[in-house]
């Protein structure tokens, strides 16, 4: 699963990334009745990041599938910082030592 924060009509909105569009968590919701956390930060800070990964994997890119008509294309929207307020910055895919001062 792949997950983004974009820039829909002026608001941001945490969404699910599939093929070249985006699927908004706050339609999701609305579409199976669910109540996963519109923002990255939230998903992450109530623990919910896990069951919504394995939800996709087990049902969800499937049933995403038959729901095209809410699917947003990449042209229509941004993208935004995926976590505002990060406690941590992270050098994902830096080798500590030789980049160690960058940081």
């Amino acid at each position: 699963m792949r997950l983004a924060t974009i820039k829909f009509k002026g608001e941001e909105h945490l969404a699910i990334c599939q093929k070249s569009e985006f699927f908004r968590i706050k339609d999701l919701n609305k579409a199976f009745q669910s109540q996963w956390p519109d923002s990255m930060d939230i998903l992450m800070k109530t623990d919910q990041l896990f069951q919504l990964n394995k939800w996709y994997g087990l049902e969800g890119k499937y049933e995403l599938d038959k729901l095209q008509h809410l699917f947003i294309n990449r042209k229509e929207c941004t993208y935004a910082p995926l976590y505002r307020h990060p406690s941590k910055i992270w050098g994902i895919g830096l080798n500590y030592r030789a980049h160690a001062k960058d940081l």
